[in-house]
Formats: C-alpha cells, sequence, structure tokens
C-alpha cells in the first residue's frame, strides 16, 4: 500500500524560503553643517619617549643637594639654638678670645688709619689690602660672638653678667667693622676717607689746630687795639670771622659723626660708657662751639 502523504508534509514541500536579505550598507560620512566640512579626528600620541639618563642623573642630583642643603640648615639651627653640647662652653674664655681677637686686628687696621692725620700720608693699595684681611678677623669675632649670645639666650641666661659684657663688645666690634668697611667701600683715591676713625681724628686735629691760631690772636688783642689802626681792625676782624666760621664747621662734623655711629648701629640709646668714642666727640664738639663764641666776643673788641 503506497504511503499516503501528510497534508503538512504537503504543505512543506510546496513552501518555498524568502530570498536572503541584502547586506547593511556601511555608515554614511557625517553631513556638513553649515557648508563646513567635517572636522577629521585625530590621530593618537605617539607613545611617549623613554626619559634620558642624563635627565634622570640630574634630577637624581638636584632631590640629593636639596636633602643635603635643608639638612645643614637645619642642623645649624638646631645647634645654635637647641643642641647642648657634649663639652660645656666656656663662655667668659671664648668671648674673651673673640673680642682679643677683634682687638688685634683693629689695632693694625687704626695703626694704618693714623698715618693719615698724624703723618699725613695717603692709604696705599697694599694697606687696603691688610685692611680687608682684617675686616674679615673682625667679622668671624662678630659672628664668634654672635654664636655665644645664642647660647646664653637659649638658656635663658641674658640676665647673666656674660650677656652684658658680650653685648657691650659685640656693639664695639660693630663699630670697627663699620669704619672698616665704609672706609674700603668709599675708595681710596679720595682722600676724604669715608669711615668714622679718619674723620674723626682729622676734625680734632684741625680744631686743635684752629684753637692755637684763636689763643695767638687772644695774646695779641691789647697790642693791635692799640695800634688804633683801621685797617689793622678791619684785617683782624675778618681774620677772626674766618676762625668763626672753621669752628661752626667743625663743630657740625662732630656732632654729624656722633649720629654716624648711632645710626651705623642702630642705637640711638648707646651709652659713651660703652662706645668712648661717642665721649670723645661730644667733648670736641662742645670745645668747638665755644671756641665759636669766644671768636665772636673777640671779633667785637675790633669792631669798626
Amino acid at each position: 500500500m503506497p504511503d499516503e502523504k501528510d497534508p503538512m508534509d504537503a504543505e512543506v514541500e510546496g513552501f518555498e524560503a524568502p530570498p536572503a536579505a541584502p547586506p547593511a550598507a556601511p555608515p554614511a560620512p557625517p553631513k556638513a553643517v553649515g557648508g563646513l566640512k567635517p572636522r577629521p579626528g585625530r590621530p593618537a600620541p605617539p607613545p611617549p619617549a623613554k626619559p634620558s639618563k642624563l635627565k634622570g642623573y640630574l634630577m637624581l642630583g638636584i632631590l640629593v643637594s636639596t636633602v643635603v642643603l635643608t639638612g645643614a640648615i637645619a642642623y645649624k639651627v638646631y645647634i645654635r639654638l637647641f643642641a647642648k653640647h657634649k663639652a660645656a662652653v666656656n663662655i667668659e674664655a671664648e668671648g674673651k678670645a673673640a673680642m682679643d681677637q677683634a682687638i688685634d686686628a683693629q689695632k693694625e687696621i687704626f695703626r694704618a688709619e693714623s698715618n693719615v692725620w698724624i703723618k699725613g700720608e695717603s692709604l696705599s693699595a697694599a694697606t687696603a689690602v691688610m685692611i680687608q684681611d682684617k675686616l674679615e678677623e673682625l667679622r668671624a669675632s662678630e659672628e664668634r660672638i654672635k654664636d655665644l649670645l645664642d647660647l646664653l639666650h637659649a638658656k635663658k641666661a641674658e640676665e647673666s653678667g656674660d650677656w652684658d659684657v658680650l653685648v657691650n663688645n659685640s656693639l664695639l666690634v660693630k663699630l670697627w667693622i663699620l669704619d672698616a668697611t665704609d672706609l674700603l667701600e668709599g675708595g681710596l683715591k679720595d682722600t676724604n676717607y669715608a669711615g668714622l676713625y679718619i674723620p674723626m681724628y682729622r676734625t680734632m686735629d684741625t680744631l686743635s689746630k684752629t684753637q692755637k691760631e684763636l689763643k695767638e690772636i687772644l695774646g695779641q688783642r691789647d697790642a693791635l687795639l692799640a695800634q688804633n689802626d683801621a685797617d689793622v681792625r678791619a684785617k683782624t676782624r675778618s681774620r677772626i670771622k674766618d676762625l668763626e666760621t672753621k669752628f661752626a664747621a667743625l663743630r657740625d662734623k662732630l656732632n654729624d659723626l656722633n649720629d654716624y655711629i648711632k645710626k651705623g648701629l642702630a642705637r640711638e640709646d648707646l651709652s659713651p660708657k660703652i662706645i668712648k668714642e661717642l665721649d670723645e666727640l661730644r667733648d670736641e664738639a662742645a670745645k668747638a662751639q665755644m671756641s665759636f663764641k669766644q671768636a665772636g666776643m673777640l671779633r667785637q673788641d675790633f669792631r669798626e
């Protein structure tokens, strides 16, 4: 008996599969907007280059130098302010040694300076070199005294006798440094030397000579007046007037040097007990003022 076909099989056999869908079209490029062409995409950046060894060494050197310098600064600050030395520092002995060094250096500088007003000599280039060397010794002494003051401050010993001695010595050394520094910076070609000691003792020397001249006129006063000569009177009066002008200028110069010390050390309250030069300047300025008045009174005796 022939096989009978299932009606469902017949339908399957008569069924034709639909044709396959065509492949998808590639995406359309972006359309231009407003007539402008689309911006092309940026290419990917190249991979970073491997750092050179030289640059690495340089960076390492900078890092190491920074660490070392920071450590050195911190150590110096610590030593100055907080460190307790294994060996106790003899403040009195150390301070005396620093001051002795400063005194020896100042003696050499002052000896060279004094030749200017005593012998009338000029400072040579070789003398300037010597002064510069001694100036460095003064600065070293001043630095050591400052270190000792820092140690006392760390111990809260500002009320001690050592503190007062060091402060006074520090002021003296700073004055010597001020004088030598300004002398060298003022130059040696101009014989109107800067600083303190050359202008100070030159002025005092000039004052002494001017006082002698006034004394001579005082000794001749009666004899000059007895001549009863108008021409003699006029010449003497003019001479005395010149002396008055000199005395006033010398007085002002001495007062200016007094101010120079106080301003240079930034201490308006300085005592002559500490800086003897202040006492000398004050006394000499008073002598100049007294001579100025004396000359004025004498000039009246020779009025017309």
